[in-house]
């Protein structure tokens, strides 16, 4: 399963892809080349967009991680859209966490509750926590699948 979640902080937007689909076997799924060509097309986008403070923050196997200047917000926006379009298409590979913004798309609504960062688990390069993130989140708001 995929998790991809979208945050608002202070200056910006945080994104984060975890995991893998596991709708194919690797290389051949086309779930994961969804997501992950989405995530560098937003990456690739914010680094030509003035003031927009693109950083990548962290890209491994299984997880990646960007944050960027409220300069990206409909970039990021339009990303959210994409993987939202995946998840439906393929609901058993992908659980999108929209935290910004309500739908475009009809009743569908976002969360309305964000998750505490106080601890420090939404600042910085290296989240605290961060491969339990969706797991708190998970509990916290149960197994709902969250739209844009």
């Amino acid at each position: 399963m995929i998790d991809a979640g979208f945050f608002k902080e202070e200056d910006g937007f945080r994104v984060i892809i975890s995991g893998h689909a596991n709708y194919a076997p690797e290389g051949e799924d086309i779930v994961c080349s969804a997501v992950s060509a989405l995530f560098y097309a937003l990456a690739g986008y914010l680094a030509t967009v003035k003031g927009s403070k693109c950083r990548i923050c962290r890209v491994e196997k299984g997880y990646a991680e960007l944050c960027c200047s409220n300069a990206g917000e409909e970039a990021v926006r339009m990303a959210c859209i994409g993987i939202l379009q995946v998840s439906e298409k393929y609901p058993q590979c992908v659980t999108l966490y929209n935290k910004i913004w309500k739908s475009r798309f009809g009743a569908h609504s976002a969360m309305t509750v964000t998750p505490s960062c106080k601890s420090g688990e939404c600042k910085g390069v290296c989240i605290h926590g961060r491969n339990n993130i969706f797991k708190r989140i998970r509990a916290e708001f149960g197994h709902h699948r969250r739209r844009c």
